[in-house]
Protein backbone atom coordinates (compact mmCIF):
# COMPACT_ATOMS: atom_id res chain seq x y z
CA UNK A 1 0.00 0.00 0.00
CA UNK A 2 2.73 2.30 1.00
CA UNK A 3 4.47 1.64 -1.75
CA UNK A 4 1.76 2.10 -4.09
CA UNK A 5 0.97 5.62 -2.84
CA UNK A 6 4.27 6.99 -3.32
CA UNK A 7 4.04 5.95 -6.61
CA UNK A 8 0.93 7.74 -7.09
CA UNK A 9 2.44 10.85 -5.49
CA UNK A 10 4.87 10.86 -7.46
CA UNK A 11 2.99 9.84 -10.65
CA UNK A 12 0.57 13.59 -9.56
CA UNK A 13 3.94 15.80 -9.35
CA UNK A 14 5.02 14.41 -12.93
CA UNK A 15 1.27 15.35 -14.34
CA UNK A 16 0.73 18.85 -12.51
CA UNK A 17 4.51 20.15 -13.37
CA UNK A 18 4.57 23.65 -12.99
CA UNK A 19 1.05 24.33 -12.14
CA UNK A 20 1.74 23.45 -8.29
CA UNK A 21 3.39 26.97 -8.03
CA UNK A 22 0.15 28.68 -9.64
CA UNK A 23 -2.70 30.29 -7.55
CA UNK A 24 -5.53 30.45 -10.43
CA UNK A 25 -7.05 27.12 -9.82
CA UNK A 26 -7.22 25.39 -6.92
CA UNK A 27 -8.15 21.73 -7.91
CA UNK A 28 -7.65 19.29 -11.05
CA UNK A 29 -8.69 16.31 -11.71
CA UNK A 30 -6.59 13.86 -13.29
CA UNK A 31 -8.35 11.04 -15.75
CA UNK A 32 -7.69 8.11 -16.80
CA UNK A 33 -6.20 8.27 -19.79
CA UNK A 34 -3.31 10.37 -18.42
CA UNK A 35 -4.89 13.93 -18.99
CA UNK A 36 -4.61 16.79 -16.84
CA UNK A 37 -8.03 19.02 -16.35
CA UNK A 38 -8.54 22.17 -14.23
CA UNK A 39 -12.03 21.35 -12.18
CA UNK A 40 -13.83 24.20 -14.45
CA UNK A 41 -12.52 22.07 -17.59
CA UNK A 42 -13.60 19.11 -16.41
CA UNK A 43 -17.15 19.76 -15.24
CA UNK A 44 -17.20 21.79 -18.58
CA UNK A 45 -16.44 18.77 -20.18
CA UNK A 46 -19.15 16.19 -18.30
CA UNK A 47 -22.10 18.67 -19.63
CA UNK A 48 -20.78 18.83 -23.03
CA UNK A 49 -19.83 15.24 -23.46
CA UNK A 50 -21.03 11.55 -22.11
CA UNK A 51 -18.16 10.00 -22.81
CA UNK A 52 -15.82 12.11 -20.85
CA UNK A 53 -12.95 10.51 -19.87
CA UNK A 54 -13.34 9.18 -16.21
CA UNK A 55 -11.75 10.78 -13.33
CA UNK A 56 -8.70 8.73 -11.65
CA UNK A 57 -7.46 11.46 -8.81
CA UNK A 58 -9.02 14.53 -7.69
CA UNK A 59 -5.61 17.09 -6.24
CA UNK A 60 -6.23 20.13 -4.47
CA UNK A 61 -3.67 23.09 -4.11
CA UNK A 62 -3.74 25.56 -2.26
CA UNK A 63 -1.04 28.52 -1.35
CA UNK A 64 -1.83 29.35 2.30
CA UNK A 65 -2.35 32.59 2.82
CA UNK A 66 -0.44 35.25 5.19
CA UNK A 67 -3.99 35.21 7.56
CA UNK A 68 -3.38 31.39 8.08
CA UNK A 69 -0.04 31.96 9.64
CA UNK A 70 -1.64 34.45 11.95
CA UNK A 71 -4.04 32.07 13.17
CA UNK A 72 -2.33 29.06 14.84
CA UNK A 73 -5.64 26.56 14.66
CA UNK A 74 -5.89 27.12 11.04
CA UNK A 75 -2.27 26.68 10.69
CA UNK A 76 -1.61 23.53 12.64
CA UNK A 77 -4.73 22.24 11.71
CA UNK A 78 -3.68 22.55 7.77
CA UNK A 79 0.03 21.57 8.34
CA UNK A 80 -0.97 18.63 10.51
CA UNK A 81 -4.21 17.07 9.38
CA UNK A 82 -5.16 18.85 6.23
CA UNK A 83 -7.89 16.20 5.64
CA UNK A 84 -9.56 17.22 8.41
CA UNK A 85 -9.42 21.27 7.54
CA UNK A 86 -10.46 20.49 4.29
CA UNK A 87 -13.53 18.02 5.35
CA UNK A 88 -15.68 19.36 2.92
CA UNK A 89 -13.92 19.04 -0.30
CA UNK A 90 -13.62 15.25 1.07
CA UNK A 91 -17.33 15.12 1.23
CA UNK A 92 -18.08 16.99 -2.21
CA UNK A 93 -16.28 14.48 -4.29
CA UNK A 94 -18.18 11.78 -2.38
CA UNK A 95 -21.49 13.50 -3.35
CA UNK A 96 -19.86 13.51 -7.19
CA UNK A 97 -18.31 9.92 -6.67
CA UNK A 98 -21.45 8.35 -5.47
CA UNK A 99 -24.61 10.56 -6.11
CA UNK A 100 -24.15 13.16 -8.81
CA UNK A 101 -21.57 11.40 -11.68
CA UNK A 102 -21.98 7.67 -10.57
CA UNK A 103 -20.45 6.77 -14.29
CA UNK A 104 -17.82 9.74 -14.80
CA UNK A 105 -16.54 9.50 -11.02
CA UNK A 106 -16.85 5.49 -10.78
CA UNK A 107 -12.78 4.75 -11.25
CA UNK A 108 -11.97 7.83 -8.85
CA UNK A 109 -9.87 6.25 -6.60
CA UNK A 110 -7.34 8.90 -4.98
CA UNK A 111 -7.21 12.12 -3.54
CA UNK A 112 -4.31 14.53 -2.62
CA UNK A 113 -3.73 17.81 -0.90
CA UNK A 114 -0.88 19.92 -1.98
CA UNK A 115 -0.30 22.94 0.76
CA UNK A 116 2.40 25.72 -0.20
CA UNK A 117 3.78 27.00 3.15
CA UNK A 118 5.67 29.35 1.06
CA UNK A 119 6.57 31.69 4.09
CA UNK A 120 8.40 28.61 5.87
CA UNK A 121 9.76 27.16 2.46
CA UNK A 122 7.71 23.97 2.14
CA UNK A 123 5.10 22.21 0.45
CA UNK A 124 3.09 19.24 1.94
CA UNK A 125 1.69 16.61 0.14
CA UNK A 126 -1.37 14.00 1.33
CA UNK A 127 -2.42 11.11 -0.76
CA UNK A 128 -5.72 8.80 0.30
CA UNK A 129 -7.55 5.96 -1.20
CA UNK A 130 -10.79 7.54 -1.50
CA UNK A 131 -12.80 4.29 -1.31
CA UNK A 132 -10.91 2.69 1.69
CA UNK A 133 -11.57 6.35 3.59
CA UNK A 134 -15.46 5.64 2.79
CA UNK A 135 -15.09 1.66 4.34
CA UNK A 136 -13.36 3.75 7.47
CA UNK A 137 -16.00 5.98 7.74
CA UNK A 138 -18.56 3.44 6.88
CA UNK A 139 -20.32 5.90 4.27
CA UNK A 140 -22.34 3.28 3.15
CA UNK A 141 -24.74 4.00 5.63
CA UNK A 142 -24.73 7.28 5.46
CA UNK A 143 -25.44 6.78 0.96
CA UNK A 144 -28.88 5.41 2.54
CA UNK A 145 -30.21 8.54 3.27
CA UNK A 146 -29.65 9.61 -0.61
CA UNK A 147 -30.95 6.72 -1.93
CA UNK A 148 -33.93 6.60 0.30
CA UNK A 149 -36.94 6.27 -1.23
CA UNK A 150 -39.92 9.18 0.42
CA UNK A 151 -42.80 8.28 0.91
CA UNK A 152 -44.06 12.07 -0.42
CA UNK A 153 -44.71 12.19 -3.89
CA UNK A 154 -42.34 15.78 -3.94
CA UNK A 155 -39.07 14.72 -3.72
CA UNK A 156 -36.93 16.45 -1.36
CA UNK A 157 -33.38 16.31 -2.46
CA UNK A 158 -32.12 19.30 -0.67
CA UNK A 159 -33.74 17.98 2.49
CA UNK A 160 -31.91 14.68 1.87
CA UNK A 161 -28.29 16.52 1.00
CA UNK A 162 -28.60 18.57 4.13
CA UNK A 163 -28.85 15.62 6.35
CA UNK A 164 -26.11 13.78 4.59
CA UNK A 165 -24.07 16.62 5.16
CA UNK A 166 -25.11 17.18 8.67
CA UNK A 167 -24.24 13.76 9.50
CA UNK A 168 -21.07 13.35 7.71
CA UNK A 169 -19.55 16.62 9.53
CA UNK A 170 -21.03 15.94 13.22
CA UNK A 171 -20.35 11.66 13.19
CA UNK A 172 -17.78 11.04 16.24
CA UNK A 173 -14.87 9.35 14.20
CA UNK A 174 -11.64 10.59 16.55
CA UNK A 175 -11.81 9.85 20.02
CA UNK A 176 -15.41 11.12 20.64
CA UNK A 177 -15.11 14.02 18.98
CA UNK A 178 -16.40 15.07 15.39
CA UNK A 179 -14.44 17.31 12.68
CA UNK A 180 -15.85 20.24 14.50
CA UNK A 181 -14.72 18.56 18.05
CA UNK A 182 -11.05 17.90 16.86
CA UNK A 183 -10.45 22.01 15.37
CA UNK A 184 -11.21 22.70 19.27
CA UNK A 185 -9.01 20.65 20.16
CA UNK A 186 -6.77 21.98 18.01
CA UNK A 187 -7.33 25.61 18.74
CA UNK A 188 -6.89 25.35 22.47
CA UNK A 189 -3.59 22.78 22.00
CA UNK A 190 -1.68 25.37 19.37
CA UNK A 191 -3.76 28.16 19.36
CA UNK A 192 -4.61 29.13 22.76
CA UNK A 193 -1.35 27.58 24.45
CA UNK A 194 -3.64 25.81 26.73
CA UNK A 195 -1.11 22.70 26.98
CA UNK A 196 -2.87 20.45 29.67
CA UNK A 197 -2.46 16.85 30.15
CA UNK A 198 -5.71 15.99 28.93
CA UNK A 199 -5.46 18.02 25.52
CA UNK A 200 -2.25 16.37 24.94
CA UNK A 201 -3.59 13.09 25.58
CA UNK A 202 -6.49 14.20 22.71
CA UNK A 203 -3.73 15.44 20.09
CA UNK A 204 -1.96 12.09 20.43
CA UNK A 205 -5.15 9.82 19.96
CA UNK A 206 -6.78 12.50 17.36
CA UNK A 207 -3.25 12.30 15.40
CA UNK A 208 -3.37 8.52 15.51
CA UNK A 209 -7.07 7.97 14.39
CA UNK A 210 -6.26 10.79 11.61
CA UNK A 211 -3.93 8.22 10.31
CA UNK A 212 -6.09 5.00 11.07
CA UNK A 213 -8.97 6.56 9.22
CA UNK A 214 -7.10 8.39 6.56
CA UNK A 215 -3.76 5.98 5.98
CA UNK A 216 -2.74 8.95 3.93
CA UNK A 217 0.65 9.32 2.65
CA UNK A 218 2.43 12.11 3.29
CA UNK A 219 5.69 14.25 1.77
CA UNK A 220 7.03 17.18 3.32
CA UNK A 221 8.99 18.63 0.72
CA UNK A 222 11.17 22.32 0.53
CA UNK A 223 10.33 24.36 -2.51
CA UNK A 224 13.97 23.18 -3.81
CA UNK A 225 13.33 19.70 -2.86
CA UNK A 226 10.29 19.86 -4.49
CA UNK A 227 11.61 21.22 -7.93
CA UNK A 228 14.14 18.41 -7.55
CA UNK A 229 11.32 16.18 -7.25
CA UNK A 230 9.27 17.24 -10.71
CA UNK A 231 12.41 17.04 -12.47
CA UNK A 232 13.23 13.38 -11.51
CA UNK A 233 10.04 11.83 -11.47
Amino acid sequence: MVIEMKEIAQYILQKLGDRIYKDDEWYYFITTDGKVYTGTEYYSLLEEHSNAPPAYIYVMHFTISQWVYDDPMWYNSCYYYPFITLTLFLLRIYLQKYYYYKDQFGQLKYMAIILNFSLINKTIMEVIDIDAVADNIRLQDLLQILNREDDEEEDDEEERLSEFEERFINGVLFDGYNFEGVMQVVKRYYGDKDGSLADADDIKTISNDYQRIFQSYRVELTNEELKNKMRTC
